[in-house]
This record gives C-alpha cells, sequence and structure tokens, in this order.
C-alpha cells in the first residue's frame, strides 16, 4: 500500500504517526544513552518527553484504522520495536538495580536500629 491510497485525513494521521514515532525513537536513543553509560542525568525530562510522545503517538494512530493506513504504518512500526525492546531491556536493569541498592539501604538501617535484643528467626 502506498500514501496514494489514503483519504485525506487518513494521510496526514499516517504523516503525524510518523513524525511522532521518530521524535519517540530519538527520546528512547537518548534515554538508552544515559542509562548505558550510567550518567547521572536526571530522566524525568525524558521519560515525561516519552510519555507525551506515546499520548501523541495513541491520538494520532486513532486515525490510522483502514488497513491501508496501517499496512503504511507497518514498516514504520517495525523499525520502532528494536528501539521499544533495548529501553525496555535498560529500564528493567535500572529498576533492578534500583531495587537491590534499597533492599541493601533497608537492611542496613534495621541492622543500625537494632539494639541486640531481638533477633529475627527466618
Amino acid at each position: 500500500m502506498t500514501e496514494a491510497t489514503l483519504n485525506e485525513r487518513e494521510a496526514g494521521a499516517v504523516a503525524t504517526a510518523r513524525l511522532v514515532m521518530g521524535r519517540l525513537r530519538q527520546v528512547l536513543e537518548e534515554e538508552c544513552a544515559v542509562l548505558q553509560t550510567r550518567s547521572a542525568q536526571p530522566l524525568e525530562a525524558l521519560t515525561a518527553r516519552k510519555n507525551q510522545l506515546l499520548r501523541d503517538l495513541i491520538v494520532a494512530q486513532r486515525g490510522c484504522t483502514s488497513p491501508a493506513a496501517l499496512a503504511v504504518l507497518a514498516p514504520d512500526t517495525r523499525r520502532l520495536k528494536p528501539f521499544l525492546v533495548r529501553n525496555q531491556h535498560l529500564l528493567k536493569t535500572h529498576i533492578d538495580a534500583v531495587k537491590d541498592i534499597s533492599a541493601i539501604i533497608v537492611d542496613a538501617v534495621r541492622q543500625a536500629e537494632s539494639d541486640g535484643t531481638y533477633s529475627r528467626f527466618d
């Protein structure tokens, strides 16, 4: 299928979806770079941009419901998928590390607060 087979509304929605997917890919690449380099850069701004772009993509895709529009968008969606998978993997690794560190801190605080009167039997 080509964009020539789409009506004007669908063509506009497809163009918007493609634009949003390109911007989303850029944000995903930035976030992955921060996560891979273990940079101290805060992730809040990237997360907010990513969330907004995902909302924008959902809105744009609402206008892409015909089989022709979906067929035109399919290659773009396939190209975006590896970026999403990579981002998901790096975020999971990051979250798992945060959980491990927080568990260590909680355990250290518990041990520091214990005066030895009571012991925990596991």
